[in-house]
């Protein structure tokens, strides 16, 4: 027979969950949940996120259902002080896997719970330094990249979504020819400060840059792309004027959607997130809120000076999604922060 859409049946029970008013799940047995180690030092690249579980759900369950794809190295009920949250992850052998996972079983069945399935990431550490980005590269003069001494040829590219990094900027690129380098400027906290360049090595491909994203709307910023300092022009004999200075802040600051919006509001598809890790990024709050459904717009919010006070607010497609998003990541650790999590309002 199967187990109730949600419900806490006396099958549950024998498996090693007990009831506990007051939070949004049972208590998972000490038997049956990891410690908060075991369960972060495993392989993200290996490992798939599950979400939407029914409370009665065990790494168990979770082991024998992704079994069928490959070897389980291990499965784990996520928890908040041991409270099951209604999400999981399962680590593979290998990456084919996780691809073989997300497309067989995201939006399957599981338990009579659709179940949603993403790549697993790992989340932002409060305790420990964030590991060394790769966005900031040492600057080196047109020609000198490589070991070509032919010209290259440099586009700027400036109100990038602070999400978008070096790689992204460059899979971007990719499609109006050979992209040499791309970086994305950091400020010295390691966070974007919404601008960047990309090499390339002839002209053509540079105009062809321009005119493709000149404009380009991603991630709801209005793209301005132009050619860069290095690009060399018609007549090389004199420099090229320095660019004015970008649009961009020079460190993140208080943008559209977060600016005079404060939790507490009524019912809508906006939701404001505090006592987030300081050293999360924008990706992350995509990666963390799209669990639960399509996300239009998120932003953190900074101080006066540019610095993260550990809030975000998510706008999300539909007021379902906020809805379930409240019920299911509300007290939810993260990077060893218990997030709290409600409807957005403005003051």
């Amino acid at each position: 027979m199967g187990r109730g859409r949600g419900g806490f049946r006396d099958e549950g029970r024998r498996m090693g969950f007990r009831r506990s008013r007051g939070d949004y799940g049972p208590v998972l047995a000490r038997e049956l949940d990891s410690t908060y180690d075991e369960k972060v030092n495993r392989n993200y690249a290996n490992s798939i996120f599950v979400g939407n579980l029914t409370y009665d759900c065990t790494p168990e369950d979770l082991r024998d259902h992704f079994s069928e794809v490959g070897e389980v190295v291990r499965a784990d009920i996520i928890t908040s002080r041991g409270h099951h949250r209604g999400m999981g992850t399962v680590e593979f052998t290998n990456s084919d896997d996780v691809d073989e996972a997300i497309r067989r079983f995201d939006g399957s069945y599981l338990m009579d719970r659709q179940v949603f399935v993403r790549q697993d990431n790992p989340p932002p550490e409060s305790a420990r330094e964030r590991p060394p980005t790769r966005d900031r590269k040492e600057r080196k003069p047109a020609g000198q990249y490589g070991q070509s001494q032919y010209p290259t040829y440099e586009v700027f590219v400036a109100n990038l979504p602070y999400s978008i990094n070096w790689q992204a900027l460059k899979d971007m690129f990719k499609e109006c020819g050979n992209v040499i380098r791309a970086d994305v400027e950091l400020d010295r906290n390691g966070y974007s400060r919404g601008f960047g360049t990309a090499i390339f090595g002839t002209p053509e491909e540079m105009q062809a840059a321009i005119e493709r994203y000149n404009g380009f709307e991603l991630e709801g910023r209005v793209l301005d792309v132009r050619e860069g300092r290095n690009a060399p022009g018609p007549e090389p004999v004199a420099p090229a004027p320095e660019p004015e200075a970008p649009e961009a802040p020079e460190a993140p600051q208080t943008k559209v959607l977060t600016e005079g919006v404060v939790g507490g509001g009524e019912r809508n598809n906006m939701i404001y997130c505090s006592n987030l890790p300081f050293s999360t990024a924008t990706s992350d709050l995509y990666d963390l809120f799209e669990t639960i459904g399509k996300v239009n717009n998120a932003e953190l919010k900074y101080d006066a000076h540019g610095q993260p006070i550990g809030v975000a607010v998510i706008e999300y497609a539909n007021i379902e999604d906020a809805d379930v998003c409240i019920e299911r990541l509300n007290s939810y650790n993260y990077g060893g922060c218990d997030l709290d999590i409600s409807y957005a309002k403005h003051e």
